[in-house]
């Protein structure tokens, strides 16, 4: 679960590049609703990677966790997102391990 803010701030610049990723493959395009919002297993675990990064990050970092995030290769992402035995998931570890470590290399200038 991300705050608000949070995911307002990074909504946009992933559903741009996950449409632009479509458009490419020529794949119907989607936009994002209030509610559940289906998504493919791959986009998924690419949208964590930007919300894990970005879930304590200011209002300064924030742009920076965007557009480090847009400028990954699709497949980059996913080296993050992996199976840790379900450390690392809990909302009381965004300061530790390898959510930290996202937030560390995408927030940094």
């Amino acid at each position: 679960m991300l705050k608000r803010p949070i995911w307002s701030a990074i909504a946009d610049i992933a559903r741009r590049e996950f449409n632009d990723r479509l458009k490419a493959a020529k794949v119907t395009t989607g936009r994002w609703h209030t509610g559940t919002n289906l998504v493919d297993r791959l986009l998924g675990k690419e949208l964590c990677v930007l919300a894990w990064a970005a879930e304590t990050a200011n209002d300064e970092q924030l742009p920076v966790v965007c557009s480090k995030w847009a400028a990954l290769r699709p497949e980059e992402p996913l080296v993050a997102v992996r199976d840790d035995g379900g450390r690392g998931w809990a909302t009381d570890d965004t300061q530790r391990g390898w959510r930290r470590a996202l937030f560390l290399a995408l927030s940094e200038r």
